[in-house]
């Protein structure tokens, strides 16, 4: 039986986007600091990277992907947010796009989690 690692890119994703968070909320802690930089941090597609996960071709009719399944993060125009006068280059309108993408993409790793725990409790009881 091969290992399941499922959990473990769970776990790393919702630690990313704890960090992420934590990003987020130093941002708008500074947005009146003069000459702070906003901060981000690396995409977690970065962290797939890590992986190096292949689909499996099983039987000739399945389809083969040319593509590594990571999807990119599609980012707003950023070019309406420019650096203010003071230096700063925090946009709460931005940092609040991404507070949101983080709050969603949270959910969606937790359920995705709970879904597959109780198939593994479901397959293990018999």
């Amino acid at each position: 039986m091969e290992p399941i690692f499922l959990f473990k890119l769970g776990f790393e994703k919702l630690s990313w986007l704890s960090t992420r968070q934590a990003a987020v909320a130093e941002n708008v802690a500074n947005a009146n600091t003069p000459g702070f930089r906003a901060l981000e941090i690396e995409p977690f597609s970065e962290e797939l990277r890590r992986y190096r996960l292949k689909m499996a071709v099983t039987r000739p009719l399945h389809m083969t992907g040319g593509r590594s399944g990571v999807e990119e993060d599609v980012s707003a125009d950023t070019s309406a947010w420019a650096v203010s006068a003071s230096g700063n280059s925090v946009s709460l309108e931005q940092e609040m796009i991404k507070q949101a993408r983080v709050a969603e993409e949270q959910n969606l790793a937790t359920a995705s989690m709970r879904t597959f725990h109780r198939m593994l409790l479901m397959t293990t009881r018999g």
